[in-house]
């Protein structure tokens, strides 16, 4: 379940603020390049959807990379497809990492799961920082495929045809696991009188009912709060 941190704390310097979950730490084991990954059109040959999930990583903005066709404005028709066959998967993370540095960067999409009959959408992201590399934590599905679609295009450079030197897809190894899934307001530093707004998730295998938010300012530690779900 997500729940929102609504005026949470406010902050009344020029400060950083984190925020911190304090759960036991479970590596997370990345489940894409046990998927056959295919996309609806893009690159081909040195460009193709098996670049996506090939566990060869080139540093950033330079080739290999896959792409995939799509924009702000036709991405809806575009895809990236993970099938793992009869095999299902827990997952609650995905990492992209871009293949240019001047452009064809998300800014956001859907992630959806195959129910059997009908793709599901599981969660919807936007606002990513346009960087080499980009985390989207979302709330724990099972699937036997996972599909990437509705590309957002970063206004940067050219804005459609995303592309990637990898996709990391994570499974959920972690029974009890709350995460910070995002936090819209304000950013990292603050300026002025401000409210923090947060996004606080279960990315966990077991149900929960509440948790507790630790939380500093410039890396002094604050009041922790609890939070009932």
């Amino acid at each position: 379940m997500k729940k929102n941190l609504l005026n949470l704390f406010r902050v009344l310097t020029t400060s950083v603020v984190v925020l911190l979950m304090s759960f036991n730490t479970f590596g997370q084991k990345n489940v894409a390049p046990e998927a056959n990954c295919s996309h609806s059109g893009g690159g081909t040959g040195t460009y193709a959807p098996t670049l996506y999930n090939d566990v060869s990583i080139a540093s950033c903005g330079a080739t290999p990379w896959g792409w995939t066709s799509g924009s702000s404005t036709s991405g809806t028709g575009a895809w990236i497809l993970f099938d793992w066959g009869t095999k299902t998967k827990t997952v609650n993370k995905l990492k992209f990492f871009y293949g240019q540095t001047n452009g064809r960067f998300l800014d956001g999409g859907t992630i959806q799961a195959w129910d059997g009959s009908a793709w599901v959408t599981k969660h919807t992201f936007s606002g990513l920082t346009v960087q080499c590399e980009n985390t989207v934590s979302f709330t724990a599905f099972s699937t036997t495929q996972l599909r990437i679609t509705n590309f957002n295009m970063a206004s940067i450079g050219q804005t459609s045809n995303p592309n990637f030197r990898e996709i990391e897809i994570y499974e959920v190894s972690a029974p009890i696991n709350m995460g910070i899934l995002g936090m819209p307001s304000p950013s990292n530093t603050c300026t002025s009188t401000q409210d923090i707004v947060t996004s606080l998730g279960n990315i966990g295998l077991l149900r929960i009912d509440s948790a507790i938010v630790e939380w500093s300012i410039n890396g002094t530690p604050q009041t922790s709060v609890k939070y009932n779900m």
